[in-house]
């Protein structure tokens, strides 16, 4: 699986935002699992994963994704179940360390 690219942006055209998520966790789990590790290793509270654009009419529309630090746990639990479902093997080890990272500073 190639790594994604840092800022990545998404032209969805004229697609709604709430259907393109709902269609494309493909997309978005690795994109959140790189903005994890940022946050995560780098000891960020935010960090930026990616923007979706779409057009409504002749209006330009952008969402920004983040991943949180208060969050983090949970974008991380729900980025697994997608990946074991999946069977993105290689995304449930580099999730796995991020948990384990995570338990091991959330202890101190």
């Amino acid at each position: 699986m190639d790594e994604p690219k840092r800022g990545t942006v998404i032209h969805i055209g004229d697609t709604d935002i709430f259907t393109w998520t709902q269609n494309n966790p493909h997309i978005i789990f690795p994109e959140l699992i790189v903005a994890a590790e940022e946050l995560l290793y780098k000891d960020k509270d935010e960090m930026f994963a990616f923007q979706v654009e779409n057009m409504l009419g002749r209006k330009k529309n952008s969402f920004d994704f983040f991943v949180r630090k208060k969050e983090v746990g949970e974008t991380l639990s729900k980025a697994m179940d997608w990946a074991i479902g999946e069977e993105e093997y290689e995304l449930c080890t580099r999730i796995k360390l991020l948990q384990e990272f995570l338990h091991k500073h959330n202890e101190f």
